[in-house]
């Protein structure tokens, strides 16, 4: 059998869209303050969700005509630039819901990395104020310690879990992550930490992921 050609020019497209999504986040988020409570938020969120409408109808029409993008397509750059396409369309819950599937089928097939699908999970889950599943986000405790955050659904079970798609255990990774925090020197205070969480939990529901209260 032959060797699998590479489609370049889907590969470039996707590459060159991952790069315009990324110059569109950086020039509509300039001087902003990133906090749910800026004066300007209504702006942001309505930027944000033009973005992710965007990436969802570009992206969208590839998988439609293809099937998920997956490494034998468009190669290692490719495949990670399309699901860091879905992960930027924070403001579309809908999309990145549509496409969780499609990638751990991927995943599934080769075709995709295994933590980009647990990630996204994960991520989802997040918003929508749900525990985790492979426990992929972490975050500061009150005490200042990293600690997967949100909680995992199944703490016992969830290392069993993740060695099944390749990936370490909680625990290792956390302390992979605390050595690197630790590196960089920058640790909250608790206050801080209570104010990241909550404006975590005002742009989940900015989003449209959750009602708003």
């Amino acid at each position: 059998m032959g060797a699998v050609m590479i489609d370049t020019r889907l590969q470039s497209e996707l590459l060159a869209l991952l790069s315009e999504s990324h110059a569109a986040a950086a020039a509509m988020t300039e001087g902003m303050l990133h906090s749910p409570d800026d004066p300007g938020v209504d702006r942001i969120v309505a930027e944000l969700r033009r973005l992710s409408e965007l990436i969802s109808r570009r992206l969208g029409a590839i998988v439609d005509a293809h099937g998920w993008p997956g490494v034998s397509l468009v190669g290692e750059a490719g495949a990670k630039a399309a699901y860091r396409l879905v992960s930027h369309a924070l403001a579309l819950p809908e999309f990145q819901r549509s496409m969780l599937p499609r990638i751990e089928r991927a995943a599934e097939e080769g075709e995709a990395s295994w933590w980009d699908a647990a990630h996204l999970e994960d991520r989802i889950r997040a918003m929508e104020g749900r525990p985790q599943k492979y426990g992929t986000l972490f975050g500061p405790d009150p005490a200042g310690q990293m600690m997967p955050h949100p909680a995992i659904e199944s703490p016992e079970t969830v290392d069993a879990l993740r060695a099944k798609i390749g990936l370490c255990t909680v625990e290792e990774e956390a302390h992979a992550r605390r050595d690197a925090w630790t590196r960089r020197g920058a640790i909250p205070s608790a206050d801080e930490i209570a104010k990241q969480r909550r404006d975590a939990e005002r742009w989940a529901s900015l989003l449209g992921w959750r009602v708003l209260e």
